[in-house]
């Protein structure tokens, strides 16, 4: 039925032609025929080219297109045809803005984004170009086909363009064309085909966006003046076209939120006169905050409000019970076509205020998306502190936010089939402390975890690490949690995990590596254990200081004579015990202590090294660089049925 292979009909409109019989058709598939014209009614000889406009519409890192189906590569790993990539008005292939800031800044060697949130003036699509390698994440793959009257295209005896229809808002893209000879995903997860595409091939600068063939602009929207495209291709990109090389490959970036359909549109060599109309799809461009959640503990949040340290109350309470969280209702999330049952659940760590946690919640999330992730992706943020000599008082904070954590947890959990918690650095404080309250749950992936291993172990293998031992030796503290210290803080509850993931990097910058002063000044969690335990100026907010002596904790406040001893086990731990383990994240032990399997060594598997941005380079290297381990991480995220 030929009329069902003619594009343009949407919702309930009727397509713009109705074929009344088909005369001939030559090799290339072309059709010659007969047809109604919806507008006037009346008949029409026409050509039926066959043209398509596609996207990886189910996200499985292959395009096929109807004209393309039979191709003896479009099968799966058991030799079967894959499906046709298709949109529809109800399953629009749906992608984010590019309205986040990922111009490069040098850091020890390494890419890295600003995350601050980005002026107007700055957000990347702003740009006109592709700004760096570390941008590709958001741009998308977009095929058009052709054939029959290639040899005009390429000549531009005939011009194409694209036309926005049926649009909610004001849907816009700006678009490049690939450098991948494929057209596959080399330019995102493959570290040369990422730089081959950020950069022009002259002189190594960003690669600019494709401009209107009639008047350069670049930004693609639904124009207003009746205009036959609302984007002409320049005659260039379609240079290499021949009815054997058909397709064509670009990138695209999303400009203006909206929805509708985008339609292929032939013209005349003067750029504006339509000749007809082709192959169509339906896109949904929002903003990445309408694609994942956020849980904001009370406290946290743009507007942070942290609780008093026990230091400043000189109280050593610590009152969780009464601590609640609630869903940002600011850019609310948008339930996508086919969301599948996982759900994963990321808690951010120290130095994290809301800018960072969105900055690692959105590119944790696109990273799972591009792995083909189609489930529930939360943000969970607490009011971690941010700034030097607060990372006791923010581990304070973290143990105090675990119950909270868990009553969100036990809220959601049960509707899902696949259920994770992924923590990062001092975020897995806040998961630890849940797990010891009685959290259950299956999956819990620890990411450069900075508390102590002997929370989770009692065993003097791993409780025996020299620096601390000789350390304790002249200066101890509270070792054991019936002592309240760390060791076996978190031992007992630990089989309310069903399975441990540990990613861990014994060269951790923040964990056990870093210095500053060009290597004068220690500054890594080690180096805290080791100067701040027991913590003698807290903060450096001068309410007084922790101290140990006779077995026991106290806290003696600023000119007074008279100290308070300390009997709660958080503020002990946070400010006067000196563990004698490594922290999970940076401990060669994590294999013996959380499975062999599932113990990962950043460093040795996937290069993560001994700087700053490594300790949390899962987020902030380039896509392209870390691509092997967002395999990894889906896979347990979501994992692929049997």
């Amino acid at each position: 039925n030929l009329n069902s292979l003619i594009p343009g009909g949407s919702g309930t409109n009727a397509p713009p032609w109705q074929i009344n019989n088909a005369v001939s058709i030559n090799d290339a598939g072309v059709i010659a025929g007969q047809g109604t014209k919806t507008s006037d009614g009346k008949t029409h000889g026409l050509l039926l080219l066959p043209t398509e406009i596609a996207v990886d519409s189910n996200r499985d890192g292959t395009i096929v297109m109807a004209n393309d189906a039979g191709n003896p590569a479009n099968v799966d790993s058991h030799g079967n045809p894959l499906p046709v990539d298709a949109t529809s008005q109800a399953n629009p292939y749906r992608f984010w803005l590019n309205n986040n800031e990922d111009q490069p800044s040098t850091y020890y060697g390494i890419n890295y984004p600003n995350t601050v949130p980005p002026v107007t003036a700055n957000e990347d699509y702003l740009s006109n170009s592709i700004v760096s390698t570390l941008d590709l994440e958001d741009w998308t793959r977009l095929w058009i086909y052709t054939k029959g009257l290639n040899a005009a295209i390429s000549s531009g005896a005939i011009k194409v363009g694209l036309k926005w229809s049926s649009t909610t808002n004001t849907p816009g893209i700006k678009i490049v064309q690939a450098t991948d000879s494929d057209g596959g995903e080399e330019y995102l997860d493959d570290i040369t085909g990422a730089a081959a595409t950020a950069q022009a091939t002259s002189g190594g600068s960003p690669r600019p966006v494709l401009q209107d063939a009639n008047d350069s602009h670049t930004n693609i929207v639904p124009n207003t003046t009746g205009a036959a495209a609302d984007f002409v291709f320049p005659t260039s990109v379609w240079a290499h076209l021949s009815d054997s090389a058909p397709k064509t490959y670009f990138l695209f970036e999303g400009t203006s939120r909206g929805e509708g359909q985008l339609q292929i549109v032939f013209l005349k060599s003067d750029g504006t006169t339509l000749l007809g109309t082709g192959g169509n799809l339906w896109l949904d461009i929002r903003d990445i905050k309408e694609m994942y959640q956020r849980e904001i503990a009370a406290g946290a949040g743009p507007n942070p409000t942290p609780p008093t340290e026990p230091y400043a109350s000189n109280s050593g309470a610590f009152n969780d019970s009464t601590i609640t969280s609630s869903l940002d209702t600011s850019n609310p999330f948008v339930t996508p076509s086919g969301e599948t049952s996982q759900c994963v659940v990321f808690v951010h760590g120290w130095q994290c205020t809301w800018p960072g946690f969105t900055d690692y919640s959105e590119r944790f999330f696109k990273r799972l998306w591009w792995q083909g992730y189609k489930g529930r992706f939360i943000g969970f943020t607490w009011p971690a502190l941010a700034g030097p000599e607060t990372f006791n008082s923010s581990e304070w904070n973290a143990w105090l936010y675990g119950r909270a954590f868990m009553n969100y947890v036990n809220s959601i959990k049960g509707s899902y089939t696949n259920f994770t918690v992924a923590g990062h650095s001092q975020g897995n404080v806040v998961v630890g402390a849940a797990i010891q309250e009685g959290l259950t749950i299956p999956n819990y992936i620890m990411m450069q975890a900075a508390l102590p291993t002997g929370c989770y172990t009692t065993n003097n293998t791993y409780n025996n690490y020299t620096p601390f031992v000789t350390q304790d030796a002249s200066q101890p503290t509270p070792d054991l949690a019936a002592n309240l210290g760390y060791r076996g803080f978190i031992a007992p509850s630990m089989g309310n995990v069903g399975a441990y993931y540990c990613f861990y990097n014994p060269q951790d910058f923040a964990l056990a590596t870093g210095t500053f002063l060009w290597g004068t000044l220690a500054a890594n969690w080690q180096a805290d254990q080791l100067g701040y335990k027991p913590d003698n100026n807290p903060g450096q907010a001068g309410y007084g200081g922790y101290g140990y002596t006779a077995g026991t904790p106290f806290f003696l406040p600023s000119g007074s004579s008279t100290a308070r001893t300390v009997t709660e086990a958080h503020e002990s731990m946070s400010f006067v015990a000196r563990p004698l383990s490594q922290a999970v994240g940076a401990d060669p032990n994590d294999p013996l202590v959380f499975g062999i399997l599932n113990s990962t060594d950043l460093n040795a598997t996937y290069g993560f090294g001994g700087t700053l941005p490594d300790h949390s380079g899962q987020f902030l290297r380039d896509y392209d660089q870390v691509y092997p381990l967002y395999i990894q991480l889906e896979g347990i995220i979501a994992p692929p049925t049997p």
